[in-house]
């Protein structure tokens, strides 16, 4: 699968067959059955989306109003295995604060920190947010602890 892939089924039904195409590529051997959360407000001014979240597989999937708005990728952390599937922009999960910054350069926004908790990147033009584990700007070393990918904006 490559990077198109997320792009292509950005907007679709939640019983579209890409999708489930999609996860059956990542695990052929078994099929998958996500674990529900409820719903939760996204954006200010967005619908509520629902996760279905594949453990096994490191993804969660948000739609609103039964169409695929995110996907959530993650690196065995927050009870889910790590993704084994393809990521964009020739990221890998394996990558540090440092390595994705002189891959994609400078992002255009940055959350958290300090006391406000792991820090993010935002490539708001790429769909991506990248999430670490730790809260200190000036570690370069810091680890992915998840990607979101969304429609570029």
């Amino acid at each position: 699968m490559g990077e198109e892939a997320y792009g292509e089924l950005l907007g679709r039904a939640e019983d579209d067959p890409a999708i489930a195409s999609f996860l059956e590529a990542l695990q052929p051997s078994s099929s998958t059955r996500p674990s529900f959360k409820d719903s939760f407000p996204a954006l200010a001014g967005r619908p509520a989306c629902v996760y279905h979240n594949y453990k096994p597989l490191g993804l969660s999937l948000c739609f609103e109003d039964s169409l695929l708005r995110a996907f959530h990728l993650y690196n065995a952390s927050h009870g889910y295995s790590s993704f084994p599937g393809h990521l964009p922009h020739g990221l890998r999960l394996q990558m540090r604060a440092a390595d994705i910054v002189r891959l994609l350069g400078e992002p255009d926004g940055k959350l958290g920190g300090g006391r406000g908790g792991p820090i993010s990147l935002t490539y708001k033009d790429k769909g991506l947010q990248l999430n670490f584990v730790g809260s200190n700007w000036d570690d370069r070393e810091n680890v992915l602890d998840s990607i979101t990918i969304h429609e570029p904006l």
